[in-house]
């Protein structure tokens, strides 16, 4: 949780931060945002033992998570910086039909279960923009590539009451993910564009895939607010822990354009 609001408060900072940078340092570009992102999740998660269902076992609900980003054009060579950040917690109480094993606890099947899974995803993008494209087409369509590292938390835990006992395990892991990037701006006129954001990267069993597509309106001066979808797939096995998962949902933010 200090990690989550640490990052955000920075990318907050800059946001508020962005006139001020964007008048004294005329040759970078920034672009900031904070909004709300919804999700619906699906899929299975294991610690060392059997696959528990999100949807069917731990029976989570629908949430709004907040995010931000900030994009930072810098000028001659220097590759360019992309930062989102995207913390999610779930909870609620599950309930699994036959008995199953998380970590080294057994728990038992038929009764219910209290369970939190926070899976905190930030993604750090370093590119460049294709020149020839925007020369070429007047400037309606920008097109970026580069490399994103992608650091993910994932934090799962599952109490049971049973009797007068009470059964309870957790697991925690950070990993850091090697990822291409791409993106694509059409820019027919100055007050409304759409975006296409894809990253993604499949190595040693492990694969994540991610895609935003955003439409972007102008209301006066830097101002813009913007709407769209976010769909990412998560398929992990690190230190015993497997999560194979997918989200989607759509997603509103407002922010600033230099």
């Amino acid at each position: 949780m200090k990690t989550n609001i640490t990052i955000l408060s920075l990318l907050l900072a800059i946001l508020l931060c962005i006139p001020v940078t964007s008048y004294s340092l005329p040759l970078i570009d920034i672009e900031a945002a904070i909004g709300g992102q919804y999700q619906s999740f699906q899929g299975d998660i294991a610690n060392n033992g059997e696959s528990i269902d999100i949807e069917n076992d731990l029976k989570y609900d629908d949430k709004m998570f907040l995010t931000a980003r900030a994009k930072i054009g810098l000028p001659l060579f220097i590759p360019n910086v992309y930062v989102i950040a995207l913390p999610m917690k779930f909870d609620g109480e599950g309930l699994k039909n036959i008995n199953f094993q998380f970590g080294d606890t057994n728990f038992t099947g038929g009764e219910s279960f209290y369970s939190e899974l926070n899976i905190n995803v930030y993604d750090v993008a370093l590119f460049y923009e294709l020149p020839l494209i925007k020369l070429a087409t007047l400037g309606i369509i920008k097109i970026e590539a580069g490399l994103n590292a992608r650091i993910m938390e994932a934090d799962a835990k599952i109490d049971q009451v049973e009797f007068f006992s009470e059964l309870s395990e957790s697991k925690k892991i950070t990993a850091a993910f090697p990822m291409l990037y791409l993106y694509a701006k059409v820019h027919p006129i100055e007050m409304f564009a759409v975006e296409a954001e894809a990253r993604g990267v499949s190595y040693s069993g492990n694969s994540m895939y991610s895609l935003i597509g955003r439409v972007k309106l102008k209301f006066f001066g830097p101002i813009f607010a913007a709407g769209g979808l976010r769909y990412e797939t998560i398929d992990i096995d690190r230190d015993d822990f497997k999560m194979k998962t997918s989200f989607i949902g759509p997603f509103i933010e407002a922010g600033f354009e230099f």
